[in-house]
C-alpha cells in the first residue's frame, strides 16, 4: 500500500507540473527557460521521476516566469507614464512670434542646462552602481539556472551532478563601466544634444504606431540620462527638453545675461568709481548682490513690458519669466532684514570659482575687431 500511496503522488505532482506547463506552451520564453520547461515537461511525462525534486525544479522555474511576467507589468507602466510626459511636453510647446525674445529665451536657458549638464558625473554614478547590481544579479540567476538544468539532466541521465559547468559569468563592474562611458550632455553642444532627443522621440512614436509590443521598445539612453540628471538639479525633464530645444534652435547672439562678474562691488576713488579688491577669503562678500538681483528683476519687466505691448505672447512671457526665476534661484532663496538677498552656498561656490577665473584670464582693456565692420543691416529710421 505504501507503495501505491508512493506512485499516486507521483503521479498527481507530474500531472500538476504537466498542466501548469501547458500555460505556457505557445509563450515566449527565454532560451534558458525553455530548455528547462522541456527538461520538465520530459520528467513530467517519465512517470518516474522524484517528486519532490520535480515539484521543487518546476516551483523554482515558475518563479522565473512569474517575475518577468511582472517585469513586463513594469514596461507598461512605464510606457504609461512616458505617455504622459510626452503629452505634457506637447502642450508645453508653443509657436514662437518675438525674434528678440526668442533670442532672450536661449541665453537664459543656455545658464539653466549648464547646471543641469553639471550634475552628469553623479548621474553617471547612480546608473552605473546601478547596472552594477543588475550584472551581479544576473550572474546568480544564470548560475541558479545553469546549477538546475545540470542536476535534471544529471538526474534524468542517472548521473552524478558534478556542478553546472561554464555558464558565462561577467565582471559586474566592468561591464556597468563600459555601459556607462559616455555622455548625454557635459562635452557636447545643445544641437547635438536636440538631436539625439529628437532620434529617440521619433523611436519612441514609431513603436508605439507598430503596436507598443514590450519586444520591440526602443532603448532611449539620452532621455534616460537625462531624467538622471534633471532629478538631480530640481528640473523637471520636460522643462530641460524644452530648454534644449529653445537653445539649439534660437541660439541667442545679443543682450548678454547679468552675470557674477558684472557685479563686483564699487567704491569711489578719487571723483571715479572702481571695483572693489576682492577678498580671497570670503569672494562672495565683493559681490553686490542686490544690484545682482535688480538685473533680473529688471530684464522680467522688460518681458512684462513687451507682453502687455502685444510684442509675445503669454506663452512666450511665461517661459521667459520661468527661466529667469530659475537663474536666481539657486543663487539665493532668502533676504536679509534690510531686503538684501543672502547668498547660497552655490552663489559662493560660483563667486569664488569666478572671481578666481577672471583674476587669471583678466579682460581686455579695449576691444579691437578683427574683421572690418558692416551696417548693411542697420535701417535707417523712417521719416514722419
Amino acid at each position: 500500500m505504501p507503495g501505491n500511496s508512493t506512485h499516486k503522488r507521483k503521479r498527481q505532482v507530474s500531472e500538476g507540473v504537466l498542466r501548469g506547463l501547458e500555460y505556457y506552451q505557445d509563450r515566449e520564453l527565454s532560451p534558458e527557460s525553455s530548455k528547462l520547461r522541456d527538461t520538465l515537461y520530459e520528467m513530467a511525462n517519465s512517470g518516474n521521476a522524484d517528486d519532490g525534486h520535480l515539484g521543487k525544479l518546476y516551483s523554482f522555474w515558475l518563479s522565473k516566469q512569474i517575475k518577468c511576467a511582472s517585469l513586463r507589468d513594469e514596461v507598461a507602466r512605464l510606457t504609461t507614464d512616458n505617455e504622459k510626459i510626452r503629452d505634457e511636453h506637447e502642450q508645453a510647446r508653443r509657436e514662437i512670434e518675438d525674434v528678440e525674445a526668442l533670442l532672450e529665451l536661449g541665453d537664459w536657458a543656455a545658464v539653466c542646462l549648464g547646471r543641469i549638464k553639471s550634475k552628469e558625473e553623479a548621474a553617471r554614478k547612480d546608473e552605473r552602481d546601478a547596472l552594477t547590481t543588475d550584472y551581479q544579479k544576473q550572474n546568480v540567476v544564470r548560475k541558479e539556472e545553469a546549477e538546475m538544468i545540470a542536476k535534471a539532466q544529471a538526474f534524468a541521465n542517472n548521473e552524478k551532478y558534478e556542478g553546472p559547468g561554464p555558464w558565462g559569468p561577467v565582471n559586474p563592474e566592468l561591464e556597468a563601466k563600459a555601459d556607462t562611458n559616455w555622455n548625454a550632455m557635459d562635452g557636447r553642444n545643445f544641437h547635438s544634444v536636440n538631436e539625439k532627443i529628437k532620434g529617440e522621440t521619433k523611436a519612441i512614436n514609431d513603436w508605439r504606431k507598430s503596436g507598443e509590443e514590450d519586444s520591440d521598445l526602443p532603448p532611449t539612453p539620452f532621455l534616460d540620462r537625462i531624467q538622471r540628471m534633471c532629478d538631480k538639479a530640481g528640473v523637471s525633464r520636460a522643462d530641460c527638453l524644452r530648454w534644449v530645444e529653445a537653445y539649439s534652435e534660437r541660439k541667442a547672439a545679443h543682450r548678454p545675461l547679468p552675470i557674477i562678474l558684472d557685479f563686483i562691488k564699487e567704491i569711489e576713488q578719487n571723483g571715479e568709481l572702481v571695483k572693489v579688491e576682492v577678498d580671497k577669503q570670503n569672494p562672495q562678500d565683493s559681490i553686490d548682490w542686490a544690484r545682482f538681483k535688480a538685473a533680473v528683476e529688471n530684464r522680467k519687466e522688460q518681458v512684462e513690458e513687451r507682453y502687455a505691448q502685444g510684442k509675445i505672447d503669454e506663452s512666450m512671457r511665461d517661459r521667459c519669466i520661468e527661466l529667469m526665476n530659475e537663474y536666481w534661484r539657486p543663487l539665493s532663496e532668502h533676504d536679509d532684514e534690510d531686503g538684501n538677498p543672502i547668498p547660497s552656498q552655490y552663489a559662493k561656490l560660483l563667486a569664488t570659482n569666478s572671481l578666481d577665473k577672471a583674476a587669471k584670464s583678466p579682460r581686455p582693456t579695449a576691444y579691437r575687431a578683427t574683421k572690418k565692420p558692416k551696417f548693411d543691416d542697420i535701417l535707417m529710421p523712417e521719416s514722419d
